[in-house]
């Protein structure tokens, strides 16, 4: 498996953070991030449309003064006792939230009235996101002996405000600095997905929490399966037992998550900013550019146009291609090397998960979805076509000199028959026919998947039959069943709603092209004192042995290789490092 590094620092911007501008002077209530001014960065904006790509903070979050009557807009402001002492109003509007989000729980167990928000050791956040004056969102932490716990958050109901508390306490939680909570329900299940990182060890967790709970240990239902820390005990004013979860970072506990690297998803959001990024190395060299705050899923403008190209054919004929405007293959471009930076930072860690769930020894639907996707995180091979069998593809064929095109069968990961794969000790040889009728050999050394391959062979190193490979006995019919291409992508998005197969595809490709642009660089030195001509010809040499020897793996040519897959960022920095720019 190959090894990743980060050196990009934090994995996306804190939220709430920005330029100090007080407009309370003395009112006690001051930003989240009480900091140095700093000049502000002119923001580009993304050509192609209105909507935006990147935020520095949550889905609608703007630096406009907070105006109105508390403070500033859709800041998360620190909420301080001489603050509430001043203007009981504030209390009052938190409570009026608590009472409505707490209301299916019985109420809170803690905090009873408005006058409670005063008590010492409560630090309270709140927010307002609308055009009227008041506070539309909170969260309430306390000073704890394991860091800052929190223990109450709430909103006023709309979609804007419950946004802005989900993506403060996905920031919060994941940032280590001893800030934890106990979750269940909806939030719970919001953060996981989020990857937050979790407390799952029973004595940990009653230690931090310096009480007994009654051990649940992995969830009842089967899910969250990296995150086997639930328990439960009473909470809440009515009393009764809840399954919880520890989250956070607090002292003196072991809190374990796969990191996502730099991004977090949002569906929707207000204004562009420029897109901003760091490298992520592979073997020292930079791989991708990777957010430094939201990123959100591109949507085509209102007035998108295919816009129409025109060619020729050999024989003079002129006809008209449409293709989609620059604008939008750039932003789209954007948004696919941001995402797929997301996975390369913890590659590894992803394959680890799945190694660990095709080593089961069965051959049920979860197993044969991961080692499917395993056999595309190690291999870069397509995940298979959408209608579960094999697909069709023309060819040409030379005999006797003679030209003609034939139709072959194709396959890819989840798509393999049994007479594909052969097992001999921890190495797992693969022969099909892949896309546009490529013959593909991959090899593996990998002692679990050669297992759990064997496994699916019905125990044996081989099998001429083209049974599906990785079928499995459904539970509701009880037959044999071949997986598809749709569940092993589900699976994919447990890691990351964005996450597709193709991304790790992608992943593979730029690590492959990370290892030529390190072998290159140790065998020659940087270009010198070489004309202007010299120097494109050397720069195409070197950006065509990139592209051969991912289109290699990948089994495309080096052209979609290249233009396709190869970050253009890791492209850019080869050129440079190789002095001919």
């Amino acid at each position: 498996m190959s090894t990743l590094s980060g050196n990009a620092g934090p994995y996306m911007v804190p939220l709430g953070r920005g330029p100090l501008r007080r407009t309370w002077q003395g009112s006690g209530l001051i930003d989240v991030d009480e900091i140095k001014p700093k000049k502000k960065k002119k923001k580009k904006k993304v050509k192609g449309g209105g909507e935006a790509q990147l935020f520095t903070h949550y889905a609608g979050v703007t630096e406009d003064s907070f105006g109105g009557e508390y403070g500033k807009k859709r800041k998360w402001i620190h909420v301080t006792k001489p603050a509430l002492k001043d203007n009981p109003e504030i209390a009052n509007e938190l409570w009026d939230m608590l009472e409505l989000s707490y209301s299916g729980m019985g109420g809170h167990k803690k905090i009873k009235s408005a006058s409670a928000f005063e008590k010492s050791g409560y630090k309270i956040y709140a927010i307002d996101v609308d055009n009227d004056p008041k506070a539309d969102a909170f969260q309430v932490y306390r000073e704890h002996p394991a860091g800052l716990k929190g223990v109450a958050l709430g909103t006023d109901g709309g979609g804007e405000a419950k946004a802005a508390v989900k993506a403060r306490s996905v920031g919060e939680y994941k940032k280590k600095g001893s800030v934890f909570g106990e979750v269940s329900g909806a939030i719970a299940h919001i953060l996981l997905k989020q990857n937050v990182p979790t407390v799952n060890n029973h004595a940990d967790v009653e230690k931090v929490l310096g009480k007994k709970v009654e051990w649940v240990g992995a969830h009842p239902q089967g899910k969250y399966k990296d995150n086997p820390g639930w328990y439960k005990r009473s909470i809440g004013g009515g009393g009764g037992s809840v399954m919880k979860i520890l989250v956070g970072h607090p002292k003196g506990a072991k809190s374990e998550a796969l990191q996502y690297g730099g991004l977090v998803f949002v569906e929707e959001a207000a204004n562009e900013v420029d897109f901003d990024g760091y490298f992520v190395t592979v073997n020292g060299n930079p791989m991708f550019i990777g957010a430094k705050a939201l990123l959100m899923k591109p949507k085509k403008p209102k007035n998108f146009k295919m816009k129409k190209v025109k060619k020729t054919k050999k024989d003079g004929t002129v006809y008209y291609e449409e293709k989609e405007p620059d604008a939008w293959v750039e932003r789209k471009t954007k948004y696919k090397f941001a995402k797929t930076a997301s996975m390369a930072r913890n590659y590894d860690q992803i394959g680890k998960t799945l190694e660990r769930e095709a080593s089961s020894g069965k051959t049920d639907q979860g197993t044969a979805e991961a080692t499917v996707l395993l056999l595309v995180h190690e291999t870069g091979m397509r995940i298979g076509g959408a209608h579960g069998g094999p697909g069709k593809s023309k060819r040409r064929r030379v005999e006797g000199g003679a030209k003609s095109d034939e139709v072959v069968d194709t396959f890819g990961a989840s798509t393999l028959q049994k007479r594909h794969v052969k097992v001999s000790g921890d190495t797992t040889t693969i022969k099909y026919i892949g896309k546009s009728g490529v013959e593909h050999t991959k090899t593996v050394k990998s002692k679990t998947l050669a297992s759990s391959m064997k496994a699916f062979l019905g125990g044996k190193d081989s099998n001429d039959s083209s049974e599906s490979l990785f079928s499995y006995k459904d539970k509701k019919t009880g037959k044999q069943k071949a997986i598809s291409r749709s569940q092993c992508s589900r699976r994919l998005k447990k890691f990351n709603d964005h996450y597709t197969p193709k991304d790790m595809r992608t992943v593979r490709a730029n690590i492959v092209a990370s290892d030529v642009i390190s072998g290159i660089n140790q065998r020659k030195k940087p270009a010198k004192n070489l004309k202007r001509k010299e120097k494109i010809a050397e720069a195409k040499k070197l950006v065509d042995e990139i592209g051969e020897k991912v289109a290699k793996v990948l089994g495309n040519t080096p052209d979609v290789a290249i233009g396709s897959y190869v970050n253009p960022a890791l492209v850019e920095f080869a050129v440079k490092q190789a002095g001919l720019v």
